[in-house]
């Protein structure tokens, strides 16, 4: 009773704090608010299924408690890209891994003949995605402490909760900020092997991920990209023209639209993406390569 007293008094002096002080007041008490929720959690482990797939997780924060707290389904886009390269034996990159629990699915997933990269910006993820597949004795998992970028270099990293590259007009309203080692798709490939298929989901860089890709294009790997229209994909100078853009030859492209019940993704079936509308919102893309059919 003490935690839901405790947010309803929040959420009446946050009304009450709109009609009286200054928006950018308001933003900076409610990023304070956010930041120590994280401060204040104490991590713990439990059991999340996903599909047949069972994984001691540790929570770390209060968001990785909301997503990996109850069991999932297993995510519809597993069975469409198993039609393609998803088999046992691939090499899957995981870029914005978060805490790795997707990582290990697909480590599952490839088999023990198969080999998973986990690339994740903020330090506290990955940290924790570090412990996650050592608790699960996963084996055919790495996970580095990067992000994924246009190019190699450095990037700014706002790491708190589920952590973002910071664009240039949020610099200073960044959360918890690190100093990031980026790396473009291509030189991991150089590094570690050639993807068989790409997971994307790094809260808005879509298009500086594909722009790092273009060696990688060519040995036609497929992709799973979490589109961030209207959350974050203007922000760093990115549209879902340009996104689409990189698949435009030799792809067979899939949507799937995002509801937003409990503020959870949820998956309509597939669909071809000529034959519909292109969501005004967040979406799903999967992009198969049609030599892989």
């Amino acid at each position: 009773m003490g935690e839901i007293a405790k947010a309803t008094g929040w959420s009446v002096l946050k009304k009450l704090a709109k009609g009286i002080l200054p928006s950018a007041a308001v933003s900076a008490i409610s990023r304070h608010r956010y930041q120590q929720s994280f401060q204040d959690y104490h991590p713990k482990l439990t059991t999340l299924r996903v599909g047949d797939c069972e994984f001691t997780v540790e929570l770390i924060d209060p968001l990785g408690e909301a997503w990996y707290s109850h069991d999932w389904g297993l995510p519809p886009e597993i069975p469409l890209l198993q039609q393609s390269r998803l088999k046992p034996g691939a090499v899957v990159f995981d870029l914005g891994a978060h805490q790795c629990v997707m990582a290990m699915l697909l480590s599952k997933t490839v088999g023990p003949g198969g080999f998973v990269l986990a690339v994740e910006g903020g330090s506290a993820n990955a940290n924790a995605g570090v412990r996650n597949v050592q608790l699960n004795s996963i084996s055919n998992c790495s996970v580095i402490h990067a992000v994924a970028a246009a190019e190699s270099g450095v990037a700014r990293f706002a790491a708190l909760g589920n952590g973002s590259v910071i664009a240039g007009q949020n610099a200073g309203s960044a959360m918890v900020p690190e100093d990031v080692q980026a790396y473009s798709v291509d030189d991991l490939a150089a590094a570690y092997k050639r993807p068989d298929v790409v997971y994307v989901d790094v809260e808005g860089y879509e298009c500086q991920v594909l722009e790092g890709a273009r060696q990688t294009f060519l040995t036609k790997p497929d992709w799973f990209i979490e589109v961030h229209q209207g959350c974050g994909l203007e922000n760093h100078g990115g549209s879902v023209d340009r996104v689409l853009t990189y698949f435009a030859s030799g792809y067979q492209c899939y949507i799937a639209r995002q509801h937003t019940a409990n503020d959870y993704a949820r998956w309509n079936e597939f669909e071809r993406l000529e034959q519909s509308e292109i969501p005004s919102e967040r979406f799903f893309l999967a992009a198969v390569a049609k030599q892989n059919l």
